[in-house]
């Protein structure tokens, strides 16, 4: 029987961290009693994490915790790859799938402050073949777009672009070889070839007519391509990851990274973790195993779903959304851009994931102020992926969290819990 440590051994171990901090790639990693948190209660999200192991929901998880500034909560539970028994460790690097949007969504607010465009702005100003879009009606009929999508139809997923698992839709996605679930590409041609292609297939919806998850990030990053002249790839790379030090944040990796990418999982017919082929995993077109993205093409850099990152990498980019636009004493961002950001704009629908907690900010789900099954303060921001990881950033508590596993499709299970252990480890 395993032995749980003592309240004792918490404050011994508090008092030692108060003492000594550990630097985590320039970053310190604190006592938690230091920032208002209890180092008992955080234990609690490694206890779950390893009983989500242990009950085989999981083959392995990062999650960290961090508050004013200062992480309190770093832990790997389980396996990198339970195959090659390579245990799971902090720096493990994550295929983060739709986690890339709110990357993608700051970047085009960044040409946005520098006056590249104004978010009423046509797409068909920097992809002209969005410019005379049809609807696809439930009932088969095709009509004109009542008008043409903006950009802020795009940061708000009010542009009508659907996902293949839209069923009056979805066929056509595929006729046309559009790759499904976290995006466009990978692919052997740039992220415009595939951006192009869906521009000659009907709207799932009328633009302006409602939140719609799909690929209105992709299209939005080869908006950010055509405004800057940057492949999107540089762009995140110079005006983000380099200058926040997000080392390993990536569209590819190199080959001395390959040793650290987390192995993908999905549940076979009987609802056990078996690997995804290792060689060319393909799921209604969407590769995520094998060579992607350790090989890979190079050349497609997919804004709706195509990012590598780690926990602490993440938390970098969370902590300057958090400091409105400032990280390191340096200013990405403006503070009312992260306001706007930040603001609900747009209700999530009724019957999509997280619409009885959430509404829709630029890039963001943004909880919302009346009570809802979720924690959380009114205003917290947060978004997920479909390879089961997940963030959130409460502006008021200065609280941030992120977790991270690798198992398609992603379960929320983990996620859930995994919030709600952060949240309860508040102690002031």
């Amino acid at each position: 029987m395993s032995r749980k440590p003592s309240l004792a051994v918490f404050a011994l171990m508090s008092a030692i961290w108060l003492l000594i901090s550990t630097d985590l790639n320039g970053q310190q990693i604190v006592a938690p009693e230091s920032v208002g948190m209890s180092s008992e209660r955080l234990s609690r999200i490694t206890e779950g994490a390893e009983q989500q192991v242990a009950d085989g929901k999981l083959v392995g998880i990062v999650s960290l915790v961090a508050r004013r500034g200062k992480i309190v909560y770093l832990e790997a539970v389980g396996y990198q790859d339970r195959e090659e028994e390579v245990r799971m460790e902090t720096d493990t690097i994550f295929r983060i799938a739709s986690m890339t949007k709110p990357v993608t969504s700051l970047a085009a607010l960044m040409l946005y402050e520098e006056g590249k465009f104004q978010l009423t702005d046509p797409v068909s100003k920097y992809i002209p073949e969005f410019k005379e879009m049809k609807v696809a009606l439930r009932d088969g009929r095709l009509v004109d777009a009542e008008r043409q999508i903006t950009i802020y139809d795009l940061l708000t997923h009010n542009s009508g672009l659907g996902y293949p698992t839209n069923a009056h839709v979805g066929n056509l996605y595929d006729d046309a070889r559009i790759a499904g679930g976290g995006g466009l590409g990978p692919d052997e041609d740039p992220i415009g070839v595939d951006v192009r292609k869906l521009a000659q297939i009907p709207l799932a919806q009328q633009p302006g007519s409602g939140w719609q998850y799909g690929f209105s990030i992709d299209v939005l990053g080869h908006v950010i391509e055509e405004a800057s002249d940057r492949t999107l790839a540089e762009f995140f790379r110079e005006r983000f990851f380099q200058p926040l030090g997000m080392q390993d944040t990536k569209f590819y990796l190199e080959k001395e990274e390959a040793t650290r990418l987390a192995q993908m999982y999905i549940r076979d017919d009987s609802g056990q973790l078996v690997p995804e082929d290792r060689q060319e995993a393909v799921h209604r077109g969407y590769r995520f195993g094998g060579k992607v993205p350790i090989e890979g093409p190079r050349v497609c850099y997919a804004g709706g779903g195509g990012l590598c990152s780690t926990a602490e990498d993440y938390f970098r980019f969370c902590q300057m959304v958090l400091q409105q636009g400032q990280y390191g004493g340096k200013r990405y961002l403006s503070r009312k851009t992260i306001e706007q950001a930040s603001y609900p704009h747009l209700p999530i629908p009724d019957g999509s994931f997280r619409s009885k907690s959430s509404d829709f900010g630029l890039g963001f789900a943004v909880h919302k102020s009346t009570g809802t099954p979720r924690p959380g303060t009114p205003g917290t921001l947060r978004w997920g992926s479909i390879f089961n990881g997940g963030f959130f950033i409460d502006p008021e508590e200065e609280l941030i969290g992120i977790t991270l596993a690798q198992l398609f499709p992603g379960e929320l299970d983990w996620q859930d819990k995994f919030e709600q252990l952060a949240f309860s480890a508040i102690d002031d």
